[in-house]
């Protein structure tokens, strides 16, 4: 009978191959083990008659196949792509396995599960192919040998430090496979290759490749599908199939249920304790014995093998390999984080090797001591370590709920970041900016938001602002200030609230009680006092309008005017200092005809308010649609009992200037003064007449008869005769006499509503105009249009289906032509003359590629590079704020690639392609040359002054990579870094690390200070750019393939893989505070993501040409871009974001 195990044969082949899967059971109870002896024996000895062949002509479409491993489930070949002569390993399963269908579904499955991976740790899947009846996987051909094959090389074990570097490593690609749900459940050695290594190779060099995923499982599968994969896996033949030495004791007992991630913890677990010890974690004599020692016994700890071993690592290895899996690493993340401390010299994680588990685990050991010490005092003791483990427990549970809870809001971040992006593309400005407004945080709460959320918020602001909203629909009128600063509201609950309209908030809002609904409001001109009015209906069926007058832009009330039963405001009116009210309001009577009263109070002014009734009239009988008020407020139009139509005093009620030519019995049903207040448009619903007045001569101007239908809104022309109008069947008419105009703007409506929800207006300068009405069956919205032909000139953004309420122009003394209106709760600012300038980023010019953009330190000044074909100033200086350029001057006699200021920004280094002036040092001030440090024969492509001014790099074609000192520019050290060009150099934040990017596809870290080496990664290709963020935790390198490798800065081990769909990334920067990382590349796009997570946040697309350099401003406000086009973008985000999506706004 075969032994179960010797060495490091894990069921791999004799030549050390890659072996087949480890021995699985399922869901049904084994029952007795001992009957099972024999079987298990007789599986685990190989069959002779199914050996494969040693080499094969072809399969599929690859050629000379040559077996370099064999295990139970068939051979690995090393083979050649006849499409592209490239070297490959090509999988074929044992043919008298596929007669077994679940063993060919498993290998199918090991395919399915491989083509979800994309980890430099692990091994490339390529296709899934199938010659004939035979199925064969394909994926890149590794040319070392496995782990296995390596431990057993060795004189003696790994060095504790090489160990815990080598199973990061493969914990990181696991944790790969698990983010995307795919569990491997058999590591061993033998699954690990080393590809480029060697028997003699350093275990500190070796770059490990898991393979071999034939046990794999997708966790979404539920299990449902995958009953005989883990049952005990044994051949039609008899041939079992995996190694038992590596199971996790869940497997070795049938605990289907029980399988998870915590097994592969385990199998990493075997994989350390290998390095460290040499030998597996259990070796019995036979299969069962080596199965019983899997389930029941402890594993000698490493340090009683390997004397002097460090405790912690011994801890963390012995943790791993914990009976139930809940005692294990919860994750393979949080395994690769404790090696880590321990290899950064920190502490490991507290629960490991806790004195619990190591009570537990010698108690296990040595059970009839533990029995006879627990007979004694010693039960308490326990008693006590057990409650500081269920302690230990429940901060660890907390602890991953909040890491949970904090990863899942990030997530959640990106997600509403990215529809708001996508809203913003689709036009929808509301919906990204509500979005947007969604992620700004709670009272205690961490805010997520950065450089990617500030840019898209000032994006999609700059046509059109969400000022803010109420709490119910808003109701009547808007009030805005004379300098268009305030704008007060009220909605149908009654509420009153304050917008600041420059500042885009809501600066307060009051809520009322259930029974009211807000009336009418109105602001004096120099916006220090609110007039409003809600209407309250009381228990006793009596209705109460109450005015209000309130100091601002605190909200105080000051004073509250005597309220009126039983009758509606309709109209409120403030003096320009505030010291008279009128207030406008009616009784309906039985035949629908109002009793309208016109009331004027004097207030006082701020230091006393009294009211004072000043005087009063009583308008005739009729149905009163709007009411012409002076836009200076002092004045407006009417009409007496006595038939005296005319402009009246609006305070004393006494007759200015009577109307000339009125016909008898005029009654203003709608009058509407000009914004000027030089015209006044009358209309009378009996004549079906439209008649405009001189203001102030009372002079008759024109008249438009025979409509027909009543008129419900009128607006005239600021400096014209044009005249829109609007009536019941809410078609809407330009009317320009002077020009013979008569244009239909808006068809009837098919279901009108009286007219009352058209709104119209001319814009100040008269060139255009404005029209709402709610559409039938389509959503809301004002159009602007042409006066001089009516056509469509532009939209609002923010539509709903039926809540369009009322709106407000703005003039040019408020910043533009603009208008203030509410949709629903929501209220906006639209400003049209915006939507021209909706270039995102200030654009800056060179006349050739710009191929550099950097800030000064203290973010006053931004240089930047090109080539020199086209371009003699090739080196330029903007100013950042305004960017107007201070001076330029040509840098080399050939492309300049890089630039860098120094610390205080006295000093600017550049590097070229020119083979005689590489490197040179220039005052920023003046252009002048400073200094041109010595330097080799060869062009020269990056250059960087560290942080604190103490050394300056440069980087060449040739490898050569070269630092001096920054004061004198004498050379420290030189060093060939790369066996080809370096692209790009960077120091740390702390300048007490350099790391380079070269054509080998290495990234390499220094000593800034010796050119001592530190660490070093290989990508698959190029590396283009590396980058420090601002406080040194994070490394990033982008390669020519696409990708963003985030790297540990200490070691320049891979922590995670950012996959761009871009290629040669060339731009990349860390935001000031570390949560934005931008890239740029040959895809003229610029992308935003988060390192934390590695997913995207926001993207810019469809720009010139490809992204060659990009770096943020020091303070974070902006990002400057370079591309081959020669344009320099300037890229700003808006500092002022809202505080909390919970408080729009405070009581006054």
């Amino acid at each position: 009978m075969r032994q179960a195990d010797e060495g490091f044969n894990d069921g791999g082949g004799s030549d050390g191959s890659p072996g087949s899967d480890a021995l699985e059971y399922g869901s049904r109870t084994i029952g007795d083990l001992h009957g099972l002896i024999k079987a298990l024996d007789q599986a685990w000895r190989p069959s002779g008659g199914d050996d494969p062949p040693t080499r094969l002509d072809r399969i599929g479409p690859y050629r000379d196949l040559e077996r370099v491993g064999r295990g139970g489930m068939g051979a690995v070949y090393r083979a050649v792509d006849s499409r592209t002569n490239e070297v490959v390993a090509v999988k074929i399963p044992a043919s008298r396995l596929m007669a077994d269908e679940s063993l060919h579904g498993r290998f199918l499955r090991e395919a399915d599960a491989a083509s979800l991976l994309d980890h430099p740790g692990i091994v490339r899947f390529r296709e899934l192919g199938e010659d004939g009846p035979f199925p064969y996987i394909v994926s890149d051909f590794c040319d070392g040998p496995n782990l296995a094959a390596w431990i057993r090389a060795q004189a003696e074990p790994a060095t504790a430090r090489g160990a815990a570097r080598l199973a990061a490593l493969l914990a990181d690609a696991v944790a790969h496979a698990h983010d995307r749900g795919v569990l491997h459940r058999d590591l061993k050695p033998s699954n690990v290759m080393l590809p480029g290594a060697a028997f003699e190779t350093d275990v500190e060099k070796l770059t490990p490749r898991i393979t071999d995923f034939g046990l794999a499982k997708l966790e979404e599968d539920g299990g449902g599908g995958d009953d005989q994969a883990t049952r005990l896996l044994l051949t039609q033949t008899g041939d079992l199939i995996g190694s038992p030495a590596y199971m996790a004791p869940e497997q070795a007992t049938g605990k289907a249920a029980a399988v998870g991630r915590c097994t592969d913890v385990y199998g990493l677990g075997t994989i350390l304790y290998g390095l460290l010890t040499g030998r597996p974690p259990f070796r019995g004599e036979t299969v069962a014995e080596t199965l019983r020692l899997v389930r029941e016994a402890d594993p000698v700890p490493p340090r009683e093998l390997r004397p002097g071993l460090s405790r912690d690592l011994d801890r963390i290895a012995l943790r791993c390999l914990e009976k139930a899996p809940a005692d294990r690493y919860a994750t393979v993340s949080a395994l690769a984080d404790d090696l880590r401390r321990f290899l950064d010299g920190r502490p490991i994680d507290s629960r490991t090797g806790s004195m619990r588990r190591r009570i537990a685990r010698w108690a296990r050991r040595r059970p009839k001591l533990a029995r006879s010490l627990a007979a004694g005092g010693l039960a308490t003791v326990l008693v006590i370590g057990a409650g500081v483990g269920w302690n230990l427990s429940l901060r660890r549970l907390n602890e991953q709920i909040t890491g949970h809870r904090r990863l899942t809001d990030r997530l959640n971040y990106t997600l509403q970041l990215q529809l708001a992006q996508r809203a913003y593309d689709q036009g929808q400005l509301g919906r990204s900016q509500l979005l947007l407004r969604d992620l700004a945080p709670a009272s205690g709460d961490p805010d997520h938001r950065e450089f990617a959320w500030r840019y898209l918020w000032r994006l999609s602001r700059r046509e059109a602002r969400l000022l803010g909203e109420m709490e119910a629909d808003v109701f009547a009128n808007h009030a805005l200030s004379g300098d268009g600063g305030l704008l007060a509201l009220t909605d149908r609950e009654g509420g009153l609230g304050l917008f600041d309209v420059h500042r885009g908030e809501r600066i307060w809002y009051l809520r009322r009680n259930q029974n009211g609904h807000g009336e009418q409001v109105a602001v004096s001109s120099d916006g220090r006092t609110l007039a409003s009015a809600f209407a309250e209906d009381r228990p006793d069926g009596v209705r109460t309008s109450k005015p209000e007058i309130r100091e601002l832009p605190g909200g105080k009330l000051a004073l509250a005017p005597p309220a009126v039963e039983n009758r509606v405001i309709d109209r409120l009116v403030l003096t320009a200092q505030g010291r008279n009210l009128t207030v406008i309001d009616h009784r309906t009577g039985p035949s629908g005809s109002a009793d309208y009263k016109v009331t004027t109070w004097e207030l006082g002014d701020a230091s006393r308010r009294t009211p004072r009734r000043r005087s009063e009239a009583s308008l005739p009988l009729a149905a009163y649609v709007e009411f012409g008020i002076a836009p200076d407020g002092l004045s407006y139009a009417a009409t007496t009992a006595d038939d005296k139509p005319g402009v009246y005093d609006l305070h004393s009620k006494t007759l200015r200037v009577g109307f000339t030519d009125a016909p008898p019995g005029l009654t203003l049903n709608l009058a509407r003064f000009s914004p000027d207040g030089r015209r006044v448009a009358v209309h009378d619903d009996k004549i079906r007449r439209l008649m405009i007045w001189d203001a102030a001569s009372g002079k008759l101007l024109q008249q438009l008869g025979s409509l027909t239908s009543p008129l419900t809104r009128i607006a005239l022309q600021p400096g014209g005769e044009g005249v829109l109008t609007a009536d019941l069947r809410e078609e809407v008419r330009l009317i320009d006499p002077s020009r013979g105009l008569d244009i239909p703007i808006l068809p009837p409506n098919p279901e009108p509503k009286g007219g009352r929800r058209v709104q119209l207006a001319f814009t100040p300068d008269g060139d255009d105009f404005l029209v709402s009405r709610e559409p039938y069956m389509e959503a809301d919205r004002i159009e602007l249009r042409s006066t001089a032909d009516g056509k469509l000139r532009a939209e609002s953004p923010g539509r709903q289906m039926g809540n369009m309420g009322d709106w407000t122009i703005l003039g040019p003394s408020v910043g533009g032509s603009g208008l203030v209106y509410s949709q629903g709760r929501y209220v906006w600012c639209w400003r049209w003359d915006q939507a021209e300038k909706q270039g995102a980023a200030a654009a800056l010019r060179h006349a050739d590629e710009a191929w550099a953009a950097t800030y000064n330190r203290a973010g006053s000044l931004l240089a930047t590079a090109s080539n020199d074909t086209r371009e003699d100033q090739t080196i330029k200086i903007w100013d950042a704020r305004s960017h107007a350029l201070l001076r330029a001057w040509k840098g080399h006699d050939a492309t300049t690639t890089a630039l860098s200021f120094d610390a205080d920004g006295g000093r600017l280094a550049s590097s070229s392609l020119s083979v005689d002036q590489g490197v040179r040092v220039w005052d920023p001030a003046t252009g002048r040359l400073l200094a041109t440090p010595e330097w080799p024969a060869e062009p020269a492509r990056s250059v960087a002054f560290d942080g604190r001014g103490a050394r300056l790099a440069a980087g060449g074609s040739m490898g050569t990579l070269r630092v001096w000192n920054a004061a004198d520019l004498a050379t420290i050290w030189t060093v060939s870094a790369h066996v080809d060009r370096i692209h790009t150099v960077a120091f740390s934040p702390d300048s007490a690390r350099l790391a380079t990017g070269g054509d080998d596809g290495f990234v390499r870290i220094w000593d800034a200070a010796s050119g001592r080496p530190l660490g070093a990664f290989r990508a698959s290709a190029e590396i283009l750019a590396v980058k420090f963020d601002a406080d040194g935790r994070r490394l990033a390198a982008a390669s020519r393939e696409g990708a963003i490798h985030l790297l540990d800065p200490a070691t320049a081990q891979l922590v995670r893989v950012i996959r761009s769909d871009d290629r040669e990334v060339r731009g990349l920067a860390f935001s000031p505070d570390g949560r934005t990382l931008a890239s740029g590349g040959l895809g003229k796009s610029i992308r935003f993501w988060d390192p934390e997570t590695g997913h995207e946040l926001l993207s810019l697309e469809g720009l010139e040409a490809q992204i060659n350099d990009l770096d943020f401003s020091p303070d974070g406000s902006a990002l400057a871009s370079a591309d081959h086009s020669g344009a320099v973008r300037i890229w700003r985000a808006d500092p002022a974001v809202p505080s909390q999506a919970s408080s729009p706004g405070a009581q006054p």
